[in-house]
């Protein structure tokens, strides 16, 4: 969609617009999207209607996230000395 077509948009075509994306819900870790280990998935449910906003993975396993973050941290500090 272009910037025009965009502007021209009212509340219901936004609405009809966000309904038709297909939104990522893996964690994000070293530039690849990725499920948890263990398989499991949760419920993201909005407390106001309680309708389903998504199934998502637990983050509760950093492991992989914290050691790329650490391995980029390093590589940045020695790019800097």
């Amino acid at each position: 969609m272009n910037l025009d077509a965009a502007k021209s948009l009212d509340t219901k075509g936004w609405h009809q617009l966000a309904n038709s994306l297909e939104y990522e819900t893996r964690n994000l870790i070293d530039g690849s999207f990725t499920d948890a280990k263990s398989g499991a998935r949760f419920q993201a449910i909005n407390p106001v209607n309680n309708v389903i906003l998504a199934e998502l993975p637990p983050s509760g396993e950093p492991d992989a996230a914290v050691a790329y973050a650490r391995w980029r941290h390093a590589c940045v500090i020695r790019l800097l000395s």
